[in-house]
């Protein structure tokens, strides 16, 4: 019997170091999964914020984007207006103010488009890093071909094929630009 005795009691202490090391790995994997699925969280929410910023950034930029097309669009339809073929029965003085208040408005078309020409590109420097370069340089471009279009149009008497080329050329970077949005906006 005192062999059956020391055998059953060896038998429950290597059951019981047995359960006591299956307990203590089981502690260990338990704390290195949970410190594994905090850092994966900690990485994602690091992430999220980050991805957040990105897109309030390039929305800024797109924002001022928009603001100097409309009063670019604006300056161009102005200056594209034309007077109307058949003459109109006004005295010289009204003639004359009428003129005088096309340029003033012109030239405040001007002055705000300018005005937002600068912010858009102190914006887009700013935002550089956000942005990316290929949509830096995409908006850059942009902005220069919208500057040399107006200029173009803005000098009198128009040279029509210039104005023609920088048109063409201001249009295929606005469309560049746009499938750049549409591209930022599906990531």
């Amino acid at each position: 019997m005192p062999s059956l005795n020391k055998n059953l009691k060896d038998e429950l202490i290597k059951i019981s170091v047995d359960k006591f090391l299956i307990g203590i790995l089981l502690i260990l994997l338990g704390s290195f999964a949970t410190n594994l699925v905090e850092k994966i969280k900690s990485e994602r929410s690091f992430s999220v914020q980050l991805n957040r910023m990105r897109v309030e950034k390039i929305s800024e930029v797109w924002e001022k984007v928009y603001f100097y097309e409309s009063a670019t669009e604006a300056a161009i339809k102005g200056l594209r207006s034309k007077p109307p073929n058949e003459p109109l029965e006004f005295s010289d003085k009204e003639v004359e103010r009428v003129l005088e208040e096309d340029r003033k408005f012109l030239k405040k078309l001007f002055k705000q488009s300018d005005s937002l020409h600068s912010e858009l590109i102190d914006l887009a420097n700013k935002n550089r890093f956000w942005l990316g370069e290929e949509s830096f340089s995409e908006i850059q471009n942009y902005i220069e071909s919208t500057v040399n279009y107006l200029y173009a149009i803005e000098d009198k008497p128009v040279n029509e094929e210039k104005a023609q080329k920088l048109s063409e050329k201001r249009e295929k970077f606005r469309a560049s630009i746009r499938q750049i949005r549409d591209k930022l906006l599906e990531e």
